[in-house]
């Protein structure tokens, strides 16, 4: 899903259990006005974080005691609900203003 916020931000959230920096990697390819791609593998606990460019993944990557460099970050999760990791992120990053569909 693609995730706008109130600051005019996008995020792309997808789940993926394997190959995540090929996913991360063309999700921003696709999507190049977003901040960076968040891969979940709820099976690990880990978020893999890929961005393009100038736009910071580690940044997010932080929120999760996590780390890496720009292009190319991970963290552990916590809480393995979605629906918690998504309200936690999105207060560090912004309100929701629209959340879209990825097929």
């Amino acid at each position: 899903m693609i995730v706008t916020t109130d600051k005019d931000k996008k995020y792309v959230l997808s789940f993926a259990d394997m190959n995540q920096s090929v996913l991360g990697n063309t999700l921003c390819e696709e999507i190049p006005d977003a901040e960076c791609s968040i891969m979940f593998n709820l099976n690990s606990g880990y978020i893999s974080i890929r961005s393009i460019g100038e736009k910071d993944s580690s940044v997010i990557a932080k929120l999760y005691s996590g780390g890496g460099h720009k292009n190319a970050s991970g963290g552990k999760i916590d809480d393995k609900s979605m629906s918690k990791i998504v309200n936690i992120l999105m207060e560090k990053i912004g309100n929701v203003k629209n959340i879209e569909k990825l097929i």
